[in-house]
């Protein structure tokens, strides 16, 4: 579908369903733009529900994280929030390169109890959360930095390119 300009967005329902289509993802999606100097990108948006929630046990509860992001020419997107949710999948549809979309089921399902976290206001309609731009949430004052009374928890989506 890419090939021929449309760009797919497909689902792999669940995380721990991934392992079938590595192959693919290694060997063709990942290469394909490189391997043919840019003509034939592989444009899609991947999105994969992830993480343990509910009573999914040993299948359906895997967090595959650290093996997407060993993928050179794939970029990961992980949102924490709805807005983030939308911003990002933004992002990914304009992007030219495969995005894999990692959606915690307790965002994926907000609509179940202990989830209301992930729900926020809606951003407006052109709100685009942009690849490789960090997002400061909390910033510390001077005063707290000054005296060693801060911390910094650094997350967000990665991005392997290249050869």
């Amino acid at each position: 579908m890419s090939a021929a300009g449309i760009k797919p967005i497909v689902e792999i329902q669940f995380a721990d369903y991934v392992w079938t289509g590595m192959n693919q993802l290694v060997c063709e999606i990942s290469k394909s733009s490189y391997l043919t100097m840019g003509k034939f990108p592989v444009s899609c948006i991947i999105r994969i529900p992830i993480g343990a929630y509910g009573g999914g046990g040993p299948y359906h509860s895997g967090s595959i994280e650290s093996t997407l992001l060993t993928i050179k020419g794939i970029k990961i997107g992980y949102p924490s929030n709805a807005a983030d949710m939308k911003g990002l999948m933004k992002a990914a549809y304009y992007d030219g390169n495969p995005v894999i979309m990692l959606e915690h089921k307790g965002l994926y399902w907000s609509k179940n109890p202990g989830t209301e976290l992930a729900k926020c206001i809606e951003p407006d309609e052109h709100y685009i959360l942009p690849f490789g731009k960090a997002n400061t949430i909390l910033e510390a004052d001077d005063e707290s930095i000054g005296n060693g009374e801060s911390c910094a928890v650094i997350t967000g989506e990665w991005e392997f390119t290249g050869a």
